[in-house]
């Protein structure tokens, strides 16, 4: 009987309390990962890193140099996502089938419904366009991704189930990044890699960004009240009202956001200030955090993180992570990060036609010292 390794221990532990806390949150079980994967990093003398992490790394090693701006809210950020990225450091094989992550996914959804819905009862609703579903739950998040993993490896039975589920579960961004990512997937790998390029993506994103802004402008006030009966700041589900401070920091001093912002965390200290939110806020747009945290430079870079690595699977999921930003706060959601690594460890497609690769998840080497290994 093999003996059972620290690293065994501590990535069965990983998988577990990330699955339960999608089911609710008990948070003690996941803020322990980082230290229990330090604890197997140094028992396996092995340090790796999986293929998302450069971007998150990038926004730390940017805190750090800001730190005399960041405030405890910014580095609670950064360990949330150390969370996300810990369990995939010490060279541990998550060897998972899709149909595993998917129908574990799937009784988190239930049970997370079930006790969310205890003893407040209430009739069937589902309205797309106004976000309403009675079996909203975050676990949409993860079905829309496990959708894309379908795509990528040509399954369409699994991708019609994971949409599903996505849209029952509905989150709209996670949706429509699903739908576009999917999509991509379709193209020419030649177009869809010179596509998911970091130059192409910057462009989306600062159209992205120039949207926001004429959007807490109110210019779009009156096309979006004709088309959907709805005020701009009730289609955005409060965004509008929620981006506007922090868009009006930005235009009262332009230059100085090219090269800095307010500093990590200090975004939850704007919205607090503008509308009087009890607790830490969510600004529900990532690439307008990093920019009023951090300022231009840093945004450019961490949009070219994403888009760094040439793999045309890695590329299509980056599409899918970053349509997420820009209206949600997956950028500080640990589970997300944890999924992403999953789907890393064990998805399988060509790259060529030639040879399929190996899974990505996982890989490093034994030597005496602890070497970074980008996987």
């Amino acid at each position: 009987m093999q003996k059972l390794t620290i690293a065994q221990a501590v990535g069965v532990y990983c998988l577990v309390s990330v699955w339960i806390n999608m089911i609710y949150p008990l948070k003690l079980l996941t803020y322990a990962m980082p230290f229990f994967a330090l604890i197997a990093i140094l028992s396996e003398k092995r340090f790796t890193l999986p293929p998302h992490a450069p971007p998150y790394i990038l926004l730390m090693i940017a805190g750090i140099a800001f730190a005399p701006l960041t405030t405890l809210l910014g580095w609670q950020d950064f360990y949330l996502m150390l969370m996300g990225l810990a369990p995939f450091c010490f060279g541990y094989k998550y060897k998972l089938k899709w149909e595993t992550i998917n129908y574990a996914t799937l009784i988190a959804a239930v049970l997370g419904i079930l006790l969310a819905k205890s003893g407040h009862g209430g009739s069937f609703e589902f309205d797309a366009a106004k976000s309403k579903s009675s079996f909203e739950h975050p676990t949409s998040f993860v079905f829309g991704l496990l959708a894309v993993w379908a795509a990528l490896e040509r399954k369409w039975k699994n991708v019609a189930f994971a949409m599903v589920l996505c849209i029952l579960t509905l989150k709209r961004i996670v949706v429509l990044a699903a739908f576009v990512a999917i999509l991509m997937s379709l193209c020419p790998r030649a177009l869809a890699k010179n596509i998911l390029r970091p130059i192409p993506m910057l462009a989306f994103n600062a159209l992205a960004l120039i949207f926001v802004f004429l959007y807490t402008q109110g210019h779009f006030d009156f096309l979006i009240a004709q088309s959907t009966k709805q005020s701009a700041d009730q289609f955005g589900m409060g965004r509008q009202a929620l981006y506007r401070i922090p868009v009006n920091t930005i235009l009262h001093h332009p230059a100085e956001f090219i090269f800095h912002g307010v500093g990590a965390g200090g975004v939850y200290d704007l919205i607090k200030l503008g509308h009087g939110f009890s607790g830490k806020p969510n600004l529900h747009n990532d690439p307008l955090k990093i920019f009023v945290e951090y300022g231009g430079l840093v945004l450019v870079m961490f949009i070219s993180a994403l888009f760094w690595r040439k793999e045309w699977h890695i590329k299509i999921i980056m599409l899918f992570v970053s349509i997420l930003f820009l209206t949600d706060n997956s950028l500080i959601y640990p589970y997300m990060i944890f999924a992403y690594g999953l789907v890393f460890c064990n998805i399988r497609v060509r790259e060529t036609n030639l040879k399929p690769r190996r899974p990505l998840g996982g890989h490093g080497i034994r030597p005496q010292s602890l070497p970074i290994t980008i996987v």
